[in-house]
């Protein structure tokens, strides 16, 4: 789903959806879009709960994770 992932948020709510390319049960590797610039921001992962359609968006946040230019 589109509101589904691992995600990383401006200061003023603004979503960019990054690219997971691997993960293990302790790891994410993701890559940050291109028109992300470098700063800080929350980094949040956003998962539906439960099973069946009416399942729960649950979201998982890390306050101040910086993103640094490539």
């Amino acid at each position: 789903n589109a509101d589904e992932g691992l995600f990383v948020v401006t200061a003023d709510g603004t979503a960019h959806k990054l690219a997971v390319t691997a993960s293990t049960q302790g790891t994410i590797d993701a890559t940050v879009p291109d028109e992300v610039p470098a700063g800080t921001y929350s980094l949040e992962v956003r998962s539906r709960a439960g099973e069946g359609t009416n399942r729960s968006l649950v979201t998982a946040r890390i306050a101040n994770f910086t993103v640094k230019a490539a």
